[in-house]
């Protein structure tokens, strides 16, 4: 269980779960904390740590008693964008990895190659994109110019029934208008998930954050990966 997946399944924003995980005073709201304790089965007390977990839990369990597992293939960034560029070649993949839900089985992965994602989408992670899946807003999507020249990841923002694409980007995050003429969504950001090699910046802040917050050192016990 990942952050992106445990936003998907509460109904809350990316941004929201994220900075409960990763802020040095995220001060959550009752009704921020209820859908994330209702996913877990487990009292806000419980959530909270006030009151500890029962030793029989099994960690990760959550309300879901069926799981779908399928395998989806996983491309470098760089062979991506040459499928797209060369649509009737396909790239071999590095692996196959395994996904949970009944979710497409047009689903694909692709490793982040470096630090133009910005925090969320950090050097190494993998992103699982659904193609087929329903925009909707403060979606994280793979978005292109129409003639590839670029890809990359942004934010989705509807107001007023308007798309609008987000930078990312520390240093830029301006909205501009999708224009379908000029711009082709090419997928939803699913799941976003660390490699262990690559993660230790993020292991650090994790280890800072749940020794400052006692409410979010549960989150080990209920099988969240920080991320």
């Amino acid at each position: 269980m990942d952050v992106t997946k445990l936003a998907r399944n509460t109904g809350l924003p990316v941004t929201t779960v994220h900075r409960l995980c990763t802020s040095d005073n995220p001060n959550p709201t009752l009704s921020t904390l209820i859908p994330i304790a209702e996913f877990f089965n487990v009292s806000i007390d419980e959530l909270s740590g006030k009151t500890p977990l029962s030793r029989d839990r099994i960690v990760g369990l959550t309300y879901q008693e069926n799981v779908v597992h399928r395998k989806v293939p996983l491309y470098t960034w760089s062979d991506f964008l040459g499928m797209l560029h060369k649509s009737e070649i396909e790239a071999t993949p590095v692996k196959y990895i395994a996904v949970e839900g009944d979710l497409s089985s047009e689903l694909f992965a692709i490793i982040i190659p470096d630090k133009s994602y910005g925090i969320l989408y950090r050097v190494g992670s993998i992103i699982i994109v659904n193609p087929c899946s329903a925009i909707e807003d403060s979606d994280y999507v793979v978005t292109g110019l129409k003639d590839f020249s670029y890809v990359g990841i942004k934010q989705v923002e509807i107001i007023e029934g308007s798309i609008y694409l987000r930078s990312i980007t520390s240093n830029n995050n301006t909205s501009e208008p999708y224009v379908s003429d000029k711009y082709q969504i090419l997928g939803v950001i699913c799941e976003t998930r660390f490699q262990k090699e690559n993660a230790k910046e993020l292991m650090k802040l994790s280890e800072k954050v749940t020794k400052k917050l006692p409410t979010f050192n549960i989150f080990k016990q209920l099988g969240l990966r920080k991320s």
